[in-house]
């Protein structure tokens, strides 16, 4: 009190606390500021919180818009043991009333829903979930249960939380009862434990959609071709359903393995057949898959070739595939002759031209040789294969040549824009005296 005193006996009355100075107009302006408030934190159930944030944050948001205070919802997601979460809101007393009312009010008008699973389920469930999102599945889709339990998530409006015994669901009362049955749906068709038929390679590239599909259309099972491992060694066929439609299905997939299991092979191909087959370039052996029905693989260090499938279908795949063998079998050889600078453009850099044309095309060799001052490319393969390297050097040459003449147009047109007529442009010195070139106006 002493010390406030002598303050204000030496700074003068206009300093002080009363009177009608600047410090008392200042102290009337900050008792008439408007004083924030913020309510103590509020504790809430994490999936109660998860339900008040929303989707995008839109429930919080739109409380914010309708009070005009500030609402911040923490949920401590490395700490699974702790089940709650806080809310802090802070704005003027009014604000700050009004949306605490706001969130009262809709956590009261939440309604959980509970829909027990086993842990099996569960899995299942959130599994076709993730297969969706990636596309996979090309083989028999994914399943009812999944495209419905991916709908429910994202459009059904409410928040779903899975649980390590069932899933919730948290919403209003009418949006809850509308979607609780879609999900006693999804999870009774997820506990379903599916059959597997395991495929070996051959058979796993037998198994088309149209042949899933049939399948499915005649048993009304759900039907799902699973590849894995290279080149499908490990694939397999899903099947859900009931257990009638579950036996059905399994029964008339292996009825189809007897079907299919007859094969036959082409032993000693020749390097340059099976490089001209299984060109990048090309789609023979698919195209020959497809159009007889069969499965076939080739065997690189025994230069063997298997064919699969129903033994009328594999008889004939293997003729066609004989005659192609025999015409592509035969290694010829083709060279080029080319401009000493344009060795580097066939090779590429790093070799990567020599590579792309070698994998294209199927030949069994490409290189650019030097033969007497001169260079050439020399071509070895099928005849077929040899032909389409050729044409795929001489279109690289041509863009090389064009490029090269675009580049020295452009050379040759900078330097005669600092001097001589350019009629191309209005840059320095052009026919029109436009620029601050020297060439001449006419």
């Amino acid at each position: 009190k002493a010390c406030h005193q002598h303050v204000v006996a030496t700074m003068g009355p206009e300093h002080g606390t009363g009177g009608d100075g600047p410090a008392a107009a200042g102290s009337s302006e900050r008792a008439a500021a408007p004083r924030r408030e913020e309510v103590p934190l509020m504790r809430i159930d994490k999936d109660k919180a998860r339900a008040l944030k929303g989707p995008n944050g839109d429930v919080v948001k739109k409380i914010q818009a309708d009070s005009g205070a500030n609402i911040k919802v923490t949920i401590n997601k490395e700490d699974e043991e702790d089940t709650m979460a806080t809310v802090r809101i802070t704005g003027d007393p009014a604000t700050v009333l009004k949306a605490k009312d706001g969130v009262n009010a809709f956590l009261k008008s939440l309604v959980v829903h509970h829909a027990p699973a086993s842990s099996e389920a569960i899995i299942r469930l959130y599994d076709g979930l993730r297969i969706a999102a990636k596309g996979k599945g090309k083989g028999g889709g994914t399943g009812k249960g999944a495209t419905k339990f991916g709908d429910l998530r994202d459009n059904s409006g409410l928040t779903v939380v899975r649980k390590a015994d069932g899933v919730d669901l948290l919403g209003s009362k009418a949006d809850v009862d509308k979607w609780k049955d879609t999900l006693k749906e999804c999870i009774t068709e997820a506990g379903m434990v599916p059959a597997v038929v395991r495929l070996s390679a051959e058979q796993a590239r037998l198994w088309t959609t149209e042949r899933v599909e049939a399948v499915k259309m005649s048993t009304g099972a759900k039907v799902q071709l699973i590849r894995r491992g290279k080149g499908g060694e490990n694939s397999m066929l899903e099947i859900n359903g009931t257990q009638a439609e579950k036996d059905q299905a399994t029964a008339e997939i292996e009825k189809s393995h007897e079907t299919m299991s007859y094969s036959e092979s082409i032993e000693d191909v020749p390097a340059a057949a099976t490089r001209s087959l299984t060109a990048r370039g090309t789609n023979k052996l698919r195209e020959l898959e497809k159009r007889h029905d069969v499965s076939v693989s080739i065997d690189r260090k025994t230069q063997e070739v298997k064919i699969t499938g129903s033994q009328d279908n594999v008889v004939a795949a293997k003729a066609e595939l004989e005659t192609e063998i025999e015409k592509v079998g035969t290694s010829v050889t083709h060279e080029i002759d080319i401009a000493w600078e344009e060795g580097g453009v066939v090779i590429g850099k790093g070799g990567t031209m020599v590579q792309s044309i070698r994998q294209t095309c199927g030949i069994e060799d490409l290189q650019v040789q030097t033969v007497e001052e001169k260079k050439k490319v020399i071509i070895k393969g099928s005849q077929e294969a040899v032909d389409a390297a050729v044409k795929m050097v001489e279109e690289v040459l041509a863009k090389a040549k064009e490029a090269a003449a675009e580049q020295a147009e452009r050379k040759n047109n900078k330097e005669n824009g600092n001097g001589e007529e350019n009629t191309k442009g209005s840059g320095k010195g052009n026919r029109k005296g436009k620029g601050k070139g020297k060439g001449k106006d006419k």
